[in-house]
């Protein structure tokens, strides 16, 4: 499939122009908060989101994690946007090639 083809070279795009695994390791959070998250977030929800470590579900996040939308534009490319402050992918198939992805494993 075309679309699978061309997702694939901006994932990789994506981690390869991340420096470090830290980096490429908070772009599959926010990824995954994104697709995942039943309803759209806002940098600020997805800010906090970040925050919470581990599967504690009682664990309240705390501070500021520092993300703003152009980080997200920087770490993500093209494949998320700011749509009235709700943070989403910029269209269905990169959720659907996401999905797969998170299901097949992130490299």
């Amino acid at each position: 499939m075309i679309t699978s083809f061309r997702y694939e070279r901006i994932f990789e795009r994506i981690n390869e122009k991340l420096p470090n695994d830290t980096a490429r390791e908070k772009a599959r959070k926010i990824l995954g908060w994104i697709g995942y998250s039943p309803v759209p977030l806002t940098v600020r929800e997805l800010e906090q989101a970040l925050l919470i470590k581990g599967a504690d579900p009682d664990q309240l996040p705390t501070g500021m994690s520092g993300i703003s939308t152009s980080d997200l534009v920087r770490i993500c490319g093209p494949v998320v946007e700011d749509v009235n402050y709700e943070l989403h992918f910029v269209h269905f198939t990169a959720k659907e090639y996401g999905d797969r992805l998170t299901k097949q494993g992130l490299n």
